[in-house]
């Protein structure tokens, strides 16, 4: 971890280097078998329920089907949104969680991971590549 990560990590609330925070998470998701056992609707319960989990509302949720298979879903909670991406034929997924706002980073940081592993072992998926950006 950086230095300057670790100081957002070790911030007090108020202090100016935690706010305004933008926190991006940006994951590629595997899931075996994924082609035979694909429910869009059950991709979107799961997010839904990962994120009511780690204590956010789900504002809107918009599903997007594609022919034959696949989908993409566009979450937006409370202070930010997610987007996921499915492909089905190949077996994999992307999810990007976006938190925009007055945060701590180290709050928000567990957040999107919990969010995203939970999610993942909903379905059966596996996290196989992540990455955790911070910007002002």
């Amino acid at each position: 971890m950086a230095a300057a990560d670790a100081r957002l990590f070790s911030a007090p609330v108020g202090d100016p280097r935690c706010a305004p925070l933008r926190l991006r998470f940006f994951a590629t998701l595997a899931a075996p078998a994924f082609a035979e056992t694909f429910d869009p609707s059950r991709v979107q319960e799961a997010l839904r329920e990962s994120v009511t989990r780690c204590g956010r509302e789900v504002v809107t949720c918009h599903l997007h089907t594609y022919a034959p298979q696949g989908c993409s879903l566009v979450t937006q909670m409370t202070g930010g949104w997610i987007v996921l991406h499915t492909w089905p034929e190949v077996g994999l997924s992307t999810i990007d969680i976006v938190h925009a706002g007055s945060v701590r980073a180290a709050t928000e940081a567990t957040f999107v991971r919990r969010a995203a592993c939970l999610f993942a072992t909903a379905l059966g998926w596996t996290v196989v590549e992540v990455d955790l950006t911070f910007a002002h």
